[in-house]
């Protein structure tokens, strides 16, 4: 504990645990165990085993969101860095094809595995649906998810210059989801 006095904020009004602010910033912090309203009249040991729950399974889902971001996203750049060198030094269509197909498998799941988290945080956390910064995310993901969709349809008749071009878009729309995330922990 910190000398300062400590500012807890419930994520809702049935939250099990809740942001803590104070010297060394903000972190989730269990509540204790006690009824949040008259109108939610749940045994205790009900809500201290959904909080020990939320506690022991939100860092592995943490850690499973952002393996699957950093996949999704460090594949973009590393492929955005690494496809223009290899038409440079005459790597022919169908090495880049099959390279471009593995990554889409590979993405794909990743993609999947960072929606499916993301939404269980959203429900370990207690954080409503309408909060703003986090319907901010999932615009910006759903927009991702869109271009990513009509990049892997279009790509086999359209351009270089197109599919670098809607490359280069998932690339701000990738890294705009990290900006998104970091305003949700703020």
């Amino acid at each position: 504990m910190g000398a300062r006095q400590r500012e807890v904020e419930p994520l809702s009004p049935w939250a099990c645990v809740a942001w803590a602010r104070g010297d060394d910033g903000p972190r989730l912090v269990a509540l204790p165990a006690v009824r949040r309203s008259a109108l939610w009249p749940a045994p205790l040991a009900v809500e201290r085993s959904a909080r020990n729950v939320a506690l022991t399974v939100l860092p592995t889902v943490r850690f499973f969101h952002l393996i699957a971001a950093a996949v999704w996203t460090g594949g973009i750049l590393t492929l955005a860095a690494l496809i223009p060198v290899l038409r440079k030094q005459g790597a022919d269509r169908p090495m880049l094809q099959a390279a471009a197909r593995q990554f889409a498998r590979v993405s794909w799941v990743a993609m999947a595995v960072a929606i499916g988290t993301g939404a269980a945080q959203v429900v370990l956390m207690h954080l409503s649906w309408t909060y703003r910064p986090l319907l901010i995310k999932i615009g910006v993901v759903t927009l991702t998810v869109l271009v990513t969709g009509l990049h892997h349809v279009t790509a086999k008749n359209t351009s270089a210059a197109m599919r670098g071009a809607l490359q280069g878009v998932l690339m701000l729309l990738s890294l705009g989801i990290f900006a998104a995330a970091v305003s949700l922990g703020s």
